[in-house]
């Protein structure tokens, strides 16, 4: 799908500030100074394979292990338990994901289902 450019710069423009916002409220609600203070961490809005669409200024260099570990659990989790609209999937500790991109249990940050 093609749109003319306006469009494109109005919707560029709105995920890079829904990114921005998720990086903005990360610093305020983490208590790391490492994230507050020395920025290293960063936010990417993905799609639903796992590839970047907007990513954060921050450290760039979390970028390519950020999708690595999208698409790992994208690939793994898909059919058990299952990924479905509206979840929120996060590596929250680098110290806590394995090298495969998991938690212990394989829930890799997953919000539970209310």
């Amino acid at each position: 799908m093609r749109v003319d450019p306006i469009t494109f710069e109005i919707l560029r423009h709105r995920l890079w500030s829904i990114n921005e916002e998720g990086a903005n409220t990360l610093e305020r609600v983490s208590g790391s100074l490492i994230a507050s203070e020395v920025h290293d961490m960063n936010t990417s809005i993905m799609t639903a394979s796992g590839d970047s669409l907007v990513i954060a200024p921050y450290m760039l260099v979390h970028a390519i292990s950020m999708e690595t570990i999208a698409k790992d659990v994208v690939a793994t989790c898909a059919s058990n338990p299952g990924i479905r609209p509206d979840d929120m999937l996060a590596a929250p500790c680098p110290s806590r994901v394995r090298p495969n991109g998991f938690s212990p249990r394989g829930s890799a940050g997953r919000r539970p289902r209310g």
